[in-house]
């Protein structure tokens, strides 16, 4: 009996071991293979290794305590080499598991990202992009002759330049692994063709590597010279350094990247996003942006009576994001990150050169994906002003045309670089995140969209005073917009409905314009990478057959029975199957299922915009209600 307990005890002890030390090494293999957290994965996987390396723990204990004991040793004896087997078995499964998986090499601490510099022949250069994919480089790691995992990073087409008689594009990936033979892909857009080179990379780089190297492919001494064909040469990065270095007047930018991952914006519209950050130097120097405190203090209307902090200087050690204020002395709009133990916020200072030195201003809170919405009108034929910024890159597009720009508390002026604090509230609502629909001829108000606090359908249009963040309001009464979601409200509907009226005193007002009509209706298509839709609102039941028939009319479509469940008419177009639907709140919706082609959803749907441009289907729709 007593040898039995001490068995138990052993297989105890041994087994409480091994739960320590599997959960330890689960625990790195989390990191090692990167398995997620998500819904609990990375944890769970930790306890049941854990609970695995207790249970084997266990049986090594009993087997070897019965063995040591029934020879004539001591259970002191049985722990000590019950221990050691576990151990030693933990080590070669810690160990295979370590030398299996792709762990990123380090240099000084540092994870390493690679840079790269393609070049081909001027007289045979491709077209970037070349095709109708991103261009990009390729890091690939192969085990034998066959390529077992990658990563992709940008070719950056924009940084393109020539020298020598070729032309040289620059790109970076991540360096992901220290395992395999290292190849390099570059792809410059066209799909399913990429030029696969050999890269000469140590599986753990060091100080010779953080220069560039020597342009390969090359031949080796009595060997025949090389077709004039594709070339590169390559550099390790630490992560805490510039990948890439751009230069806006007196500014030089680095780009301190992370990781690259392909980010979608639009349903067939993709840009390599970075996880990044931004060194900018003035004139060589380097710029540390700093503010106060006061900057940025908003006072809480629930509390009018407390006082604002005390001013004291702050100091931004980190910039996340640069947009470009193009003229004769470009500036900057920086966006600026302060964090401390209980809070992280983000801010927008304008950078703009003033003679030797660099003038520093404070602009606006900021939010999240936008730096800013213009004001000023667009000019005809000028492109739309993004919807996203593109993370990790410097944004030369949103701020791009001359004029004001809305941000969340200030109007920026880019012509006189000028900034004119407006408080307006922040909030989640998805309404005040619409666009301002038009600025007043003199520039002193701007109109937005906002909800009647009376009633939660209905909509107000708001006068904002830019100086004084004074308000007025104007009830929309019968305009809705042409697809009765009030989240297409832009100029044309202001324009439609609306006027800026002068006053006799001076100034503008907003004013229901005389005898405004209703938009001509139409649809909102729905994209996303896999799948499309058009739908079109306030519909009356009649609605649906008109679309079919002018669909049969315009594109001969087939009508099919109908789906035993009678939601959807089926028709047919040169082979492919569209689906109409009509909801009972009045909206018909089309669309294609299980397909991987849907780009004819587009054709369609701006067909059918084009006939609802004509009004001849306007007896298909619910007359207009007034907004109270």
């Amino acid at each position: 009996m007593a040898s039995w307990l001490g068995t138990i005890g052993v297989a105890i002890a041994v087994g409480a071991m091994g739960l320590v030390l599997g959960g330890w090494l689960a625990s790195h293999a989390v990191d090692w293979y990167k398995i997620l957290s998500r819904e609990g994965g990375s944890g769970y996987f930790v306890v049941f290794q854990a609970l695995f390396a207790l249970v084997v723990g266990v049986v090594i204990g009993v087997i070897v305590s019965r063995v040591v004991v029934g020879g004539g040793g001591t259970q002191l004896r049985a722990l000590l080499l019950a221990g050691g087997a576990h151990v030693a078995l933990l080590v070669i499964v810690g160990t295979v598991a370590r030398l299996m998986a792709d762990v990123p090499p380090t240099f000084e601490g540092q994870r390493l990202m690679l840079a790269v510099e393609v070049s081909w022949p001027q007289a045979s250069a491709p077209t970037l992009p070349s095709g109708d994919i991103l261009p990009y480089i390729g890091l690939s790691a192969a085990s034998g002759n066959t390529v077992r995992v990658g990563r992709q990073g940008p070719l950056w087409a924009a940084d393109a330049r020539h020298e020598n008689g070729r032309l040289i594009v620059p790109g970076a990936v991540e360096i992901f692994t220290s395992r395999g033979k290292r190849l390099l892909f570059v792809n410059t857009g066209t799909k399913d063709k990429e030029e696969g080179l050999a890269l000469p990379l140590p599986a753990y780089p060091g100080q010779a590597d953080r220069s560039w190297s020597e342009w390969l492919p090359r031949a080796h001494g009595g060997e025949p010279a090389l077709a004039d064909g594709i070339r590169y040469r390559f550099r390790v990065v630490k992560r805490n350094e510039p990948i890439r270095s751009q230069t806006v007047g007196a500014f030089s930018i680095g780009t301190v990247a992370r990781s690259f991952t392909q980010f979608w914006y639009a349903a067939t519209t993709s840009d390599y996003a970075a996880d990044a950050d931004f060194e900018v130097s003035y004139q060589g120097a380097p710029v540390t942006v700093q503010g106060r405190t006061l900057d940025h203090y908003i006072p809480d209307p629930w509390k009018p009576n407390a006082p604002p902090p005390v001013d004291a200087a702050v100091r931004y050690d980190r910039i996340i994001g640069v947009a470009t204020v193009p003229g004769a002395e470009p500036a900057l709009v920086v966006e600026v990150e302060y964090r401390d133990s209980r809070s992280r916020a983000t801010y927008h200072y304008l950078l703009q050169p003033d003679g030797e030195r660099l003038r520093t201003t404070f602009v606006s809170a900021s939010s999240a994906n936008r730096i800013a919405r213009r004001l000023s009108p667009t000019p005809a034929g000028a492109p739309a002003q993004p919807t996203l910024a593109r993370q990790g890159y410097i944004d030369e597009r949103t701020l791009a045309m001359p004029g004001l720009y809305l941000f969340p508390r200030a109007v920026l002026d880019t012509r006189t670089r000028t900034v004119q604090p407006l408080p307006l509230e922040r909030s989640d609502d998805d309404i005040l995140k619409i666009a301002p629909l038009s600025l007043s001829p003199d520039e002193k108000h701007f109109a937005r969209l906002i909800r009647n606090s009376n009633s939660s359908n209905a909509m107000l249009i708001e006068q904002v005073t830019i100086a004084d963040n004074a308000r007025r309001t104007v009830p929309t009464g019968f305009a809705i917009t042409s697809t009765g979601n009030w989240q297409d409200a832009d100029q044309a509907y202001f324009d439609n409905y609306f006027a800026w009226e002068p006053q006799r005193g001076g100034g503008f007002q907003v004013v229901l314009r005389a005898g405004a009509i209703t938009l001509a209706h139409r649809g909102t298509l729905k994209e996303r990478l896999d799948y499309r839709e058009y739908r079109v609102a306030g519909a009356r039941d009649s609605l649906r057959e008109a679309l079919i028939a002018e669909l049969v009319k315009a594109f001969g479509a087939e009508r099919l029975p109908t789906k035993a469940d009678g939601t959807a008419q089926q028709i047919r177009i040169n082979g492919q199957l569209f689906n109409l639907s009509q909801s009972e709140d009045g909206e018909v919706v089309m669309w294609m299922e299980n397909h991987e082609n849907t780009l004819p959803m587009v054709k369609l749907a701006r067909h059918l915009d084009a006939v609802l441009a004509t009004r001849r289907l306007d007896a298909h729709f619910k007359p207009a209600a007034a907004a109270p």
